[in-house]
């Protein structure tokens, strides 16, 4: 309560199931820094060019981030997928229950 920017979105897919399940409601917090293991929504361009319209958003887990590119892990199937830098809009860190609830 009283936080602002937090937004919600819903998930699409199976490839964070059993944590996340399509349809699921995700609330992200857009100035609370995500630390490794937590699930961050990553907004990237999709192609070469910056056309509005060519966004594409995807969760994961967050493992690090390097000079070159942030590194997520998917559930299903397992995996670790690297988004380059120059694609990336932002990050953001998906609010747990507790961080809902204030616990």
């Amino acid at each position: 309560m009283g936080t602002k920017d937090i937004y919600s979105l819903y998930v699409e897919g199976s490839s964070m199931e059993p944590q996340y399940w399509q349809g699921d409601l995700v609330y992200v917090h857009p100035h609370k820094p995500a630390r490794s293991g937590d699930a961050v929504v990553v907004q990237c361009r999709i192609g070469e060019e910056e056309i509005e319209g060519t966004v594409e958003a995807t969760i994961g887990l967050y493992v690090r981030r390097t000079g070159e590119a942030l590194i997520i892990r998917k559930h299903n199937p397992p995996a670790e997928i690297e988004i380059k830098n120059e694609a990336i809009i932002s990050y953001h860190k998906v609010l747990t229950m507790n961080e809902l609830f204030g616990i």
